[in-house]
Formats: structure tokens, C-alpha cells, sequence
């Protein structure tokens, strides 16, 4: 089978459609937020209350919390498109549930992401 941009197009909205992508991203935004708080919870605390260092800043710190945030966004808002098709709300309108799901993580994303260059970074 020869691999061209429009079978691998076909498997991604194959993907897509049966909701493998979303479940799948689910998961691995799990594994970066576990991994992400644990970081943050434990190093972060070792390092800043028994070495009394600053653990990390300026740019290093806005990617390390900006993928906590990112992962967070579309983790939480992922498990509330599915708490909402459990109740029955989006079976008939999932593309239109998506899409307001989608521009509200753009939102939330671009404020979250503007607040941490300007803690982080300070321009």
C-alpha cells in the first residue's frame, strides 16, 4: 500500500469521526497533567523550600506552564463534551457542540497563554 498525503488525509478523518482522535488525546493530556503536577507539586517544592532555589523562570517556566495549561484546557473541556453526550444534550447537534467547544478553548487558551508570558516573561 503506497502512503500518500490522501490515504493518511482518510485515516485522520477516519480518526476523526469515530472518535478515536478525542479519545486518544484524552488519554495523553492525562499523562501530561500527571506528569506536569507532579513536577510542579514535588521538584518544584524540593527545590524552592529545601535548596531555596527558583526552580525555573522566564521563558522556561511560561512553555512548562502554558503545556499545563494547554493539556488542561482540552482535558477538561474534552470530558465536558462527553458528561454532555452521556446526558443526551449534542447527539443531534455534535458538530455544533464541537465547534463552541473548540472556540472557547481558543479563548481561554489566548487569555491563559497572554497572563503567563506576562508573569513569566513580564513584556
Amino acid at each position: 500500500m503506497k502512503i500518500s498525503n490522501r490515504n493518511i488525509m482518510k485515516i485522520f478523518m477516519r480518526a476523526i469521526k469515530s472518535g478515536f482522535l478525542g479519545w486518544f488525546l484524552h488519554r495523553i493530556t492525562a499523562v501530561i497533567l500527571v506528569i506536569t503536577i507532579f513536577i510542579h507539586l514535588f521538584y518544584f517544592n524540593y527545590v524552592m523550600f529545601v535548596l531555596g532555589e527558583e526552580p525555573i523562570s522566564g521563558i522556561n517556566a511560561y512553555i512548562f506552564y502554558n503545556i499545563m495549561l494547554l493539556s488542561g484546557l482540552y482535558h477538561g473541556l474534552n470530558g465536558l463534551k462527553m458528561i454532555l453526550a452521556e446526558l443526551g444534550f449534542g447527539l443531534n447537534q455534535r458538530f455544533q457542540l464541537n465547534v463552541f467547544l473548540l472556540i472557547i478553548w481558543i479563548v481561554l487558551a489566548w487569555f491563559g497563554s497572554a497572563l503567563l508570558w506576562r508573569v513569566f516573561v513580564g513584556w
